[in-house]
């Protein structure tokens, strides 16, 4: 054992401050800060309230979010895909219900791909429009989305139909284009004169 100097013992004053708990100063920054939840849900019921009036006053009505688009094929692509039919009156508790073969003719799908460099690069359409490369065409897309309003109350988003809320309050807002677009109608111009008119089922938002 080392023996120890007196010298090296510190004074009495000093070993008994060492004894004492820290001071309530000294503790005090090491707790987390309160968080004011009253804050947090106040300021969500004003930013729910703003996104409310700014839906609001840019909705629109549908017909009036479909633009035109011209443009000439560049390549054409046939799809067909196989339906299938399941039966509900046919289901088994614990099992399965029986499903049966539908045929190619529903699921029949046409890619255009569009020589222009524009956002749209390719149309989907349901069907098989006679249409070939060099064709010029004209193509109704709808450019909206769908936003809901948010509870004032709570400051949530109504994303879907729940029981309290069956209807949720929409509106539709312009988007920008996408690559790729799935239009209403697409017609094929000849000489600027509209030669041929194909339709598609209404597209939703």
């Amino acid at each position: 054992m080392v023996p120890i100097h007196p010298d090296d013992i510190p004074p009495q004053d000093v070993l008994d401050k060492a004894k004492q708990p820290l001071s309530r100063s000294l503790t005090a920054s090491t707790d987390p800060p309160e968080i004011p939840v009253g804050g947090v849900f106040e300021k969500l019921k004003r930013e729910a309230k703003a996104h409310n009036e700014r839906i609001k006053s840019e909705g629109q009505p549908y017909n009036a979010l479909i633009q035109t688009l011209e443009a000439t094929v560049a390549m054409v692509h046939y799809h067909t895909q196989e339906t299938s039919i399941r039966s509900m009156s046919e289901q088994r508790m614990g099992g399965s219900s029986s499903t049966y073969r539908g045929g190619n003719i529903d699921c029949c799908v046409i890619e255009l791909e569009l020589q222009e460099n524009i956002p749209v690069q390719k149309l989907k359409f349901s069907g098989w429009p006679h249409l070939e490369i060099g064709d010029t065409i004209r193509a109704y897309i709808f450019t909206g989305k769908k936003e809901f309003e948010k509870d004032e109350l709570t400051g949530f988003s109504h994303m879907r139909q729940t029981r309290t809320h069956p209807n949720p309050p929409s509106y539709l807002l312009l988007r920008n284009y996408k690559t790729t677009e799935r239009p209403n109608t697409i017609e094929k111009l000849r000489d600027g004169n509209v030669v041929a008119i194909y339709n598609n089922l209404k597209v939703k938002p």
